[in-house]
């Protein structure tokens, strides 16, 4: 009997003479094994990479952390310096750096270094107190430029740096308490506890004449009766009153002070004189003349009012002029109709009668004539719709001009306008 012919293998081919069928099968199952070692491999060097990727992060993390903690020893050197709690040091210590727990602005200056243990590196600490640059013709500044840096060596062997840069002014620390302090509900209140537009010569009355007031004697006037304003302490608006005081001073001794219902705004300023001769090119450079002898006061000045009707003019009353500065202080009070409270009008002045006149116009050139200016701003050349007291409005008083020349009120800062004639 013949014998059975071999069975093909799985490719599809007989296996070689004399090869038995089972070595060719085992042959076939080692390609498994080499595609095991290609996996193991790869899987190898993707293993490699994650530990190298953890590495890198845990150096990364080290460094941010290094990093934080020599922000935090950098801020809390510039605190230090900006803890201090006194500008100049006590009566009977010495001028040095420091007092009992207590430092001075003047120990922030100089330069110096520390070294600090962190966490996991140890730090050096750098500080720079740098001055501040000077402008030619200013003061010395009252403050002061820090620098800070501080540097380690990461787990690398690199040299990293923080660097911090601010300012520390020397200013005492107390101040800052008054911002803790409430303000005043007008801006316009003084430390006499009263509205600034009120005259500083003005005297607490009793309240039997008026109740919060001030009163205030208006200079220039004669007689045995004469007008005086109770300023109401908190918006300056007058209770016209007639009293037998003289002065303002009188008001508080022995006279006797009759008030009815008329109400009164404040308008008050001074009233500058320029030398003779054409003024001052800039009006800031023009130092004022006096009015002594023949130059005594040779204005006058009145308010006309416009609005609310009927329209009137009221006079203006003047003061001696002041030591200092030669200045002509007026007041003036713009009475309010029943019903009103506000005003609109116009400054106006006029001349005594004497040898010097107001000129009639801007192109009268008379020696012996004169013409006003006002500073612009704050003094406008009408008011419109005044509600409140009206305080520093101030003029002056130039020569009309020489010798066929027209004088022009000055410029500069601050500037002057042609007020009357306009």
């Amino acid at each position: 009997m013949n014998a059975a012919p071999a069975r093909a293998s799985g490719n599809g081919k007989r296996p070689r003479s004399g090869q038995e069928i089972g070595m060719w099968a085992h042959r076939q199952r080692g390609v498994s094994l080499i595609e095991a070692l290609v996996a193991f491999a790869i899987m190898a060097f993707g293993m490699m990479a994650v530990i190298g990727m953890q590495g890198t992060m845990r150096g990364n993390s080290d460094l941010a952390r290094q990093r934080a903690e020599a922000v935090r020893l950098a801020q809390d050197a510039v605190e230090e310096w900006r803890g201090f709690t006194i500008v100049e040091p006590p009566a009977g210590v010495a001028s040095g750096a420091t007092t009992t727990n207590r430092m001075r602005y003047q120990a922030v200056d100089g330069s110096g270094s520390r070294t600090v243990t962190g966490t996991n590196a140890t730090y050096t600490i750098s500080r720079r107190a740098l001055a501040r640059t000077i402008v030619a013709g200013t003061v010395t500044p009252e403050a002061r430029g820090l620098l800070v840096e501080v540097s380690w060596v990461d787990r690398s062997n690199q040299t990293q740096t923080v660097r911090l840069s601010s300012a520390v002014a020397g200013l005492a620390p107390d101040l800052s308490a008054s911002l803790v302090l409430a303000t005043a509900t007008d801006p316009a209140v003084a430390p006499q506890h009263r509205n600034r537009a009120i005259p500083r010569s003005a005297v607490p009355v009793p309240v039997s004449v008026c109740t919060g007031c001030s009163g205030y004697v208006p200079p220039g006037q004669s007689g045995s009766i004469r007008d005086a304003w109770m300023f109401n302490n908190l918006t300056a608006e007058i209770t016209v009153c007639s009293t037998t005081a003289t002065t303002t001073a009188d008001l508080t001794s022995g006279s006797t002070t009759t008030c009815g219902t008329s109400r009164a705004l404040l308008l008050s300023g001074f009233v500058t004189r320029a030398p003779n001769g054409a003024p001052a090119t800039d009006s800031a450079d023009d130092p004022g003349a006096t009015w002594s002898g023949s130059n005594t006061p040779f204005f006058t000045m009145s308010v006309r009012r416009t609005s609310p009707t009927p329209a009137d003019s009221f006079d203006c009353f003047l003061d001696a002029p002041l030591a200092t500065s030669n200045a002509v202080p007026y007041v003036c009070a713009i009475p309010l109709p029943t019903g009103s409270s506000n005003w609109s009008g116009r400054v106006e002045f006029g001349d005594t009668g004497g040898f010097r006149e107001l000129a009639n116009d801007l192109s009268d050139n008379d020696s012996n004539q004169f013409k006003v200016c006002r500073y612009s701003p704050p003094t406008p050349a009408s008011y419109t719709n005044v509600a409140t007291a009206q305080i520093n409005q101030n003029f002056l008083v130039i020569q009309a001009g020489s010798s066929g020349t027209p004088f022009s009120c000055p410029g500069g800062t601050p500037a002057t306008v042609a007020h009357d004639p306009d």
